[in-house]
């Protein structure tokens, strides 16, 4: 329900932050009451209420007797910006398969990246997993996006190019797990944001 609105208002990037941050809780359907934190549903809840006259015999009157338009906001069209989350990944991720496959570039820049990026990768684990243990409220309960930002990223990021055996371990493991996430994109009980598919 918010996705359509920052869908109109063109909020790619705020969608990428709610969909990183919010759980699966919040994607299950709501009630028509539930509904009406948002302007427009909440005007349709009121256009069609009802209020009780008389119980014997029943007389409903309609709630809104009459409408009239304020302010009519001009129709935008919707339009894609380039700087958005799915391009820019995209880009960013292409640059850094290059990179790590250049020949001409040093094996210690690779591992430096490498590092920063499962650190970085670690930290958005971890707050996710804050968010979801320490909030008293449960919309950022059950995130699925922990199982590609995994909070044992950060720790990791500092073994990586010592060859330890089980590094090599840890990697299989997270790209089996990354691999399962993609498989089942579509029908996971929380909707994930298709911008990160180029960074899983």
């Amino acid at each position: 329900m918010i996705h359509e609105y920052l869908h109109r208002g063109q909020q790619h990037w705020s969608k990428l932050g709610i969909d990183l941050l919010l759980g699966s809780l919040i994607d299950k359907k709501v009630t028509s009451e539930q509904s009406m934190f948002l302007p427009d549903y909440l005007m349709k809840g009121f256009d069609s209420a009802s209020v009780l006259l008389k119980p014997e015999p029943q007389a409903l009157s309609p709630l809104v007797q009459s409408k009239s338009a304020l302010y009519q906001p001009p129709v935008n069209e919707l339009t894609m910006p380039w700087f958005n989350p799915y391009l820019v990944l995209t880009v960013f991720s292409i640059l850094l398969l290059i990179v790590s496959f250049l020949h001409s570039t040093p094996p210690s820049k690779v591992v430096l990246i490498d590092r920063s990026l499962f650190f970085i990768t670690g930290l958005l684990g971890m707050l996710m997993l804050g968010l979801w243990v320490f909030r008293q409220d449960t919309v950022c309960r059950d995130n699925m996006n922990i199982i590609w930002a995994l909070p044992t990223h950060a720790v990791v990021a500092f073994f990586i190019g010592r060859n330890r055996p089980w590094v090599k371990t840890y990697f299989k493991v997270t790209g089996l797990l990354g691999a399962l996430l993609l498989l089942g994109w579509p029908w996971w009980p929380q909707e994930l944001n298709n911008s990160l598919i180029p960074v899983i």
